[in-house]
């Protein structure tokens, strides 16, 4: 899991690949249009379905059931409660942070 808010200049390449963004909403698809769309699989969002920036929303529910090695970029402004979540899901333990540059 990365935590960001404003990744400029930042390498996907030597990240990660492709991720989950967690937040379909502004900070979301600013990350999406930094890093370029390609390196984004899908969004996870608590309340939201559909497609976002041309990506499917899935529920952390599918994302634990169907894609729980795809890395997760929180960019969210809410980032504090959906880490908590995230560690609710035994996701936390598994996890590394860019540097909220914000």
């Amino acid at each position: 899991m990365y935590v960001v808010r404003d990744i400029p200049d930042y390498d996907m390449e030597q990240c990660c690949g492709k991720v989950a963004v967690f937040g379909a909403g502004g900070m979301g698809e600013h990350f999406l249009r930094t890093v370029g769309p390609e390196h984004v699989e899908l969004f996870i969002d608590n309340r939201k379905t559909g497609q976002y920036c041309g990506k499917p929303i899935i529920s952390l529910r599918e994302y634990i059931d169907k894609y729980l090695d795809l890395p997760i970029v929180v960019a969210t402004k809410y980032y504090k409660d959906i880490t908590l979540q995230l560690k609710r899901n035994g996701i936390g333990n598994l996890t590394k942070y860019l540097v909220d540059l914000m």
